[in-house]
C-alpha cells in the first residue's frame, strides 16, 4: 500500500536518525528512534533515544495548479542519561541530530529522493528530569520544519 508523502518523510527521518552512531562520526550510538503514537511511547528501554512527534501540516496556496506546497512541522524529543554532565551530554546529542539532518538535506538525501524541498531546525529547547533530585536524564525538544510538495489533491504523489 502506498503511503502519503508525509509518512514517507517520517520513515526516512527514522532511518536517518538511527544512523547516528560513533562509527558514522557522531558522539554516541542512538539506541531507539520511534514515532509518537501514544503516551506510552515516551518511555525508552535504552538511551539515547529520539521520539518523533508530528505537530502539524500547513498547506500553502500556490499559483501552480498542479502542485500543493506544504510544511511539515515535527518535534524531535531527544533523551539521554548521563551521570557525569547531563547538560553537556544533551547539548552534544542535539548537535549530533542537527548535524545529521543538515548533512542529509542535499542531493543525496531529502532533495535527491524527491521527498522534500527544504529542511530546517528552527528551535532547540532543553529540560531535565528531576534535576533537584539527582535526575540524570536530559531532554532536548528540537523543532524541525520540512518543506515538501505533492500533486494537488493527491498527497500520495510527489510533484
Amino acid at each position: 500500500m502506498t503511503q502519503p508523502i508525509t509518512e514517507q518523510i517520517i520513515d526516512r527521518l527514522v532511518t536517518l536518525l538511527q544512523a547516528i552512531t560513533i562509527a558514522n562520526g557522531y558522539n554516541q550510538n542512538v539506541k531507539e528512534v520511534k514515532r509518537f503514537t501514544a503516551p506510552r511511547d515516551v518511555l525508552f528501554t535504552s538511551h539515547p533515544g529520539i521520539l518523533i512527534l508530528v505537530d502539524r501540516i500547513e498547506k500553502e496556496d500556490t499559483q501552480d495548479y498542479g502542485s500543493q506546497e506544504c510544511k511539515l512541522y515535527v518535534e524531535l524529543g531527544a533523551f539521554i542519561n548521563d551521570t557525569r554532565n547531563t547538560a553537556q551530554s544533551i547539548a552534544v546529542f542535539a548537535a549530533d541530530i542537527e548535524k545529521k539532518l543538515g548533512i542529509d538535506a542535499g542531493a543525496d538525501g531529502w532533495q535527491g529522493a524527491g521527498l522534500a524541498t527544504d529542511l530546517a531546525v528552527t528551535e532547540i529547547n532543553y529540560d531535565y528530569i528531576d534535576p533537584d533530585k539527582g535526575g540524570t536524564t536530559g531532554i532536548a525538544v528540537i523543532d524541525v520544519v520540512i518543506d515538501y510538495r505533492h500533486q494537488r489533491d493527491d498527497p500520495y504523489s510527489v510533484n
